[in-house]
């Protein structure tokens, strides 16, 4: 019997090792034949500049860019972004304008190919993997694409991964391509068709709603999906852009909705993950009766649509929230509001930070113990409420 598991195990192990040599012969003759992109561009200044418009805009920041907290050291990713980075790294803009280009969804990735190059500045990708040199792109090394689909005509590009299903993304990923795309001179009635992710969501329908995006237009797009598209436009990804803020609060703000359920809400309020599977504070009865002293309210933010999300933020002067997509809202808060968001000291994620700062609001960091689940960014935490009390308290002073 182990003499026959053994003897499987080997031709499995045999099969596996064909296979990837196969794979590899096949990826590589269709790039040879221009069938597969042959590379990947990693700069914007590689990307040929006749296809490219380019658009710069600055906020002037505070010298001090760190959160408010009580740690004798903060973790080092909040270093990264000094007031010098921030305005060299976040303040440029583009859209290309592509003929004969292919969107590619697959392996966690959004590229855009053209001209036998994956244009990596104009894709989105999944950074917080930690890719080495090492590691090659998904389009790269695998010989079947889905099946491919033809668009003839102009095509806008609005989809990213993350926008498929998490309101976060879609607001701060997605919503300012819209922004670029218009600040370039380009309007609804320009393209024929608008690739954007699959409207599953109630949010998503109220968004494409709210903002106008004309729906006979809308091209769905999902998982492993390849379209070929005659021409299409490409705004560049929106992470930490300071025009992205500008267009975020100039769609959304005015669409804001007073409702019964909205002035119950007051303007002290804390958003409660309880009811999600992730990320959630586990003595989260022990957080709130500290909470409720400094008179804050406890809310389920998934019980109000989006215009009453915008009025409930748009008129709050202090949020509490473990890290989560609640947060995405605090990019509507007015200038001078205060934020303090509960990090996963294993796993820190600083982009409602970075929106804080180019927001001008008082931001504030406690950093909590994870407890269970494998992977890092969906533990649950446990807040130590003598710190919590003491980080209030300064923000309070």
């Amino acid at each position: 019997m182990r003499l026959k598991n053994r003897n499987r195990g080997t031709k499995l192990l045999q099969m596996q090792i064909l296979k990837r040599i196969v794979n590899y012969f096949k990826v590589n003759s269709y790039k040879a034949l221009g069938l597969r992109p042959r590379h990947l561009v990693t700069s914007i200044e590689a990307i040929d500049k006749r296809v490219l418009a380019k658009a710069t805009y600055s906020i002037s920041l505070d010298e001090n860019t760190l959160p408010i907290h009580i740690e004798d050291q903060l973790p080092a990713s909040f270093y990264e972004y000094n007031r010098e980075s921030l305005q060299k790294k976040c303040c440029n803009f583009y859209l290309a304008h592509l003929r004969h280009a292919t969107y590619l969804n697959i392996g966690g990735h959004d590229s855009v190919i053209y001209k036998g190059a994956i244009l990596e500045p104009l894709s989105f990708t999944r950074s917080y993997f930690g890719l080495s040199n090492k590691w090659v792109h998904p389009a790269l090394r695998i010989d079947r694409y889905p099946q491919g689909k033809v668009l003839k005509g102009k095509s806008l590009l609005l989809s990213t991964i993350g926008a498929a299903g998490n309101y976060g993304h879609w607001i701060i990923d997605l919503l300012p391509r819209i922004g670029y795309t218009e600040y370039f001179g380009h309007k609804w009635n320009d393209f024929n068709h608008i690739l954007i992710n699959g409207l599953e969501y109630p949010f998503q329908q109220e968004l494409v709603d709210m903002l106008g995006i004309p729906r006979e237009k809308i091209f769905e797009t999902g998982r492993n999906e390849c379209i070929y598209c005659e021409e299409l436009v490409v705004p560049s990804n929106a992470h930490h852009s300071m025009f992205g803020l500008k267009v975020i609060r100039e769609k959304l703000l005015p669409l804001a909705k007073s409702t019964a359920a909205t002035k119950a809400v007051g303007k002290r309020i804390y958003l409660s993950r309880s009811r999600d599977k992730w990320m959630c504070i586990v003595n989260e009865e022990a957080v709130f009766d500290v909470l409720k002293r400094h008179g804050f309210q406890s809310i389920f933010i998934q019980d109000f649509s989006v215009s009453e999300q915008i009025e409930i933020f748009k008129n709050a002067d202090f949020v509490v929230s473990p890290q989560g997509s609640g947060l995405t809202n605090s990019l509507l808060m007015n200038p001078g509001a205060m934020v303090l968001e509960v990090f996963n000291r294993e796993y820190i994620n600083t982009t409602f930070l970075v929106y804080g700062l180019f927001n001008k609001l008082k931001y504030g960091a406690l950093f909590a113990e994870p407890v269970d689940c494998t992977y890092p960014h969906r533990k649950n935490i446990r807040v130590d409420v003598e710190k919590l009390q003491l980080t209030l308290s300064k923000m309070l002073d």
